[in-house]
């Protein structure tokens, strides 16, 4: 049977202690790097899902009174009845603007009337009118409503309503409700867009920046750890002198 003593490298550590240590080492390198790799992919993902709501926020506040604008310009609604040379006019007009922009128009029950997509996109026949009376009301942007065009998908809007007229005529701010003008500011052409956020160059540069300071804690951890090893390597090699001693030598 050999002796452990006779196993020892050079440095006087047993092969065997010196192969203990260099695995705990290992372990401890790669139990980091697995995390360090894991906080940055998360990052990452968070960065790019924070800015894709930012620009939704900011998109919403710039357009807040789109709708009302837009109803000031057109008569829409006329004793509770559409008015579609003035409707399609409108939508048209729109499209032609701005493709990214989906505008609906609604009955005082959030009944869609008339739209702006083609036929058979829009899922439901009506939205939620929550979201549309908090929005008037004056609440804290983003504030998100029914996608027409999605049975469950809410997007950032746009709303006013429409009760300024009776036979043409302006009406007081207190008289029946005609209906809505729902205008999504998000649109399918919008939404395609925001998916292309995490090729934008700046947010790669920030990428790479966090990358560069991810990697930077990780050498500096990998630096400890190996400190620390190292001060157990040290430890190890005291002890077996020790033992090999017959335990009559205190270590130093």
């Amino acid at each position: 049977m050999s002796d452990p003593i006779a196993d020892a490298s050079p440095s006087g550590l047993p092969s065997h202690r010196r192969a203990l240590v260099g695995t705990l080492y290992g372990k401890l390198a790669t139990i980091l790097f697995g995390l360090f790799l894991l906080l940055g992919l998360l990052y990452t993902a968070w960065i790019i899902r924070t800015s894709q709501f930012y620009l939704q926020e900011v998109n919403q506040k710039l357009n807040l009174n789109l709708a009302r604008h837009l109803a000031a310009e057109r008569i829409l609604l006329d004793d509770g009845r559409i008015n579609k040379a003035a409707a399609e006019e409108t939508f048209r007009t729109l499209m032609a603007i701005n493709r990214s922009i989906e505008i609906y128009l609604l009955d005082p029950g959030g009944r869609i009337l008339a739209f702006s997509a083609a036929p058979g996109a829009v899922k439901r026949d009506h939205v939620s009118l929550e979201p549309v009376k908090a929005l008037l009301a004056g609440g804290p942007a983003p504030i998100y409503g029914d996608d027409p065009r999605s049975e469950t998908r809410t997007k950032v809007f746009s709303a006013t309503a429409l009760t300024r007229t009776r036979g043409g005529q302006p009406v007081a701010p207190d008289a029946p409700l005609d209906g809505y003008l729902y205008v999504i500011l998000v649109g399918e052409e919008y939404t395609s867009a925001l998916g292309l956020v995490g090729q934008s160059r700046t947010l790669r540069a920030s990428a790479w920046g966090v990358g560069m300071l991810i990697g930077l804690g990780l050498v500096a951890a990998l630096l400890i750890v190996h400190w620390l090893t190292k001060r157990l390597t040290l430890l190890a090699r005291e002890m077996e002198a020790f033992r090999a001693s017959g335990f009559s030598e205190a270590p130093a």
